[in-house]
């Protein structure tokens, strides 16, 4: 995988991408119609009031607003407030005394949820699955059952097999792993390299 690379850009310019992420770009503006952008050569070009962070293929643009008084942190707070009471807000003062938009602070909440979960013990579910054999291991699977096939490949048998290897770790896996490559921080780098020693089983 091509690892992201980082534009910063003030509120209301516009930002050159590559052939690649123009496509992406195309794509995101057609899907989303009230998304208020257009494209102008080889450039995505970002309307009025609109801030924030976005990814674009292997591009993450940071839109800063104009109003140098706030930062994105700043807006990203307040819109935390409004629109939520389960997030930590004890971590949210100055983020961290960073002028750093507020995609750090979910960074480091997530991390830090992936350690509790770590701590914890990873889980995953119990999936059945069916085979042949002469042995028996499980419950005999009467819907597959032949007395002709029992002589050479005996008889059908589901068993019960407790994976780690299921969708829910599987997506924190590929989160953890999609950060590592977005990402410029060594420690923060070698944080999640740490973490995803737990999920090599998968």
């Amino acid at each position: 995988m091509t690892e992201s690379t980082c534009i910063s850009i003030m509120e209301n310019d516009s930002c050159p991408l590559c052939d690649e992420d123009l496509a992406v770009a195309r794509e995101m503006i057609s899907s989303n119609p009230e998304w208020k952008c257009t494209i102008e050569g080889n450039s995505i070009q970002f309307g009025q009031y609109m801030i924030g962070s976005v990814v674009i293929g292997n591009t993450q643009i940071e839109i800063k607003p104009r109003n140098r008084a706030f930062t994105l942190g700043n807006y990203f707070e307040m819109m935390l407030y409004v629109h939520t009471d389960k997030f930590n807000f004890s971590r949210t003062s100055g983020y961290q005394n960073t002028n750093g938009f507020g995609l750090n602070l979910i960074t480091t909440e997530f991390l830090d949820k992936c350690k509790r979960l770590i701590n914890f013990g990873i889980t995953g579910s119990y999936v059945t699955e069916s085979h042949q054999g002469n042995i028996i291991t499980g419950e005999i699977n009467l819907d597959y059952f032949s007395r002709v096939e029992i002589p050479y490949a005996g008889v059908c048998i589901k068993d019960d097999q407790y994976l780690l290897d299921v969708v829910p770790n599987q997506v924190l896996k590929a989160a953890l792993e999609k950060l590592a490559l977005s990402l410029r921080s060594p420690a923060i780098r070698g944080e999640i390299s740490l973490l995803l020693k737990y999920f090599s089983p998968l």
